[in-house]
């Protein structure tokens, strides 16, 4: 049941990014590269719910088949993708603001 609830879930966030993406299509051309880049970083700056994998009473891993170690990897995975978008986005924000001055 949980497995099927996990699918389900992958599954339904997959559609309605891709949604977003189809309907946005032509804005983010006209904007170019930096309208591109601000929205796939902006999507990873919440990555950081990921890391409720690591708490025990939160997560059960039991029924998913996963490891506590495969869940460790994956929210410290999330973690450091969340960690490098801000970081990202951060520096481009700094560059925008360089070219405008």
């Amino acid at each position: 049941m949980n497995a099927t609830l996990l699918h389900i879930s992958i599954v339904a966030g997959t559609v309605a990014w891709a949604m977003l993406f189809w309907i946005n299509w032509n804005w983010l051309q006209q904007g170019g590269h930096k309208r591109i880049f601000t929205l796939l970083a902006g999507v990873h700056l919440f990555r950081y719910i990921g890391l409720i994998a690591l708490i025990p009473s939160f997560l059960n891993p039991e029924p998913f088949h996963f490891s506590h170690s495969y869940l460790q990897q994956v929210a410290y995975g999330d973690f450091m993708a969340m960690m490098l978008a801000t970081i990202a986005s951060a520096m481009k924000e700094n560059a925008l603001n360089k070219v405008k001055a």
